[in-house]
């Protein structure tokens, strides 16, 4: 069986947050408590969303805790410092609820430019915008 569901311990009656932002495969850690689907969702989203180049000409956004430990799961072994470690170590801390989600966003933010690949958003990104709209707009 694949999918979140199947990656719920045993024993769990609450929804998984591995299904929240998007479904990882990779384990990210347990919340002590539990929350219904939309306090979970607002617990686990930043205010503002990090946007990181991979390579030449793709830009991802990082919108939430999950997103954000998923790139730091995935960042090359060999690469990995101290401000990567900070940063790990500072969205573990917010995803278990006892650390601030700003903060943690703040830390990611800072290990993306400290590796060069922070991308300041000025104007919305061609997926942000409404189409069809008259005067343009952001998608909500």
């Amino acid at each position: 069986m694949n999918g979140p569901s199947s990656l719920k311990r045993a024993g769990d009656n609450h929804i998984s947050p591995l299904s929240l932002c998007r479904w990882r495969a990779r384990p990210i850690p347990s919340r002590k408590s539990s929350f219904d689907l939309e306090d979970q969702m607002s617990l686990m989203m930043f205010d503002r969303p990090v946007f990181v180049k991979d390579g030449s000409h793709i830009i991802q956004e990082v919108a939430c805790l999950e997103d954000a430990l998923e790139y730091l799961y995935d960042w090359p072994k060999k690469r990995r410092g101290e401000t990567y470690e900070t940063a790990l170590g500072a969205c573990k801390r917010a995803f278990e609820a006892n650390y601030p989600r700003s903060a943690a966003r703040d830390a990611f933010a800072d290990f993306a430019n400290s590796e060069g690949i922070l991308e300041e958003v000025s104007e919305p990104l061609p997926w942000m915008t409404v189409s069809g709209a008259e005067r343009g707009g952001v998608a909500s």
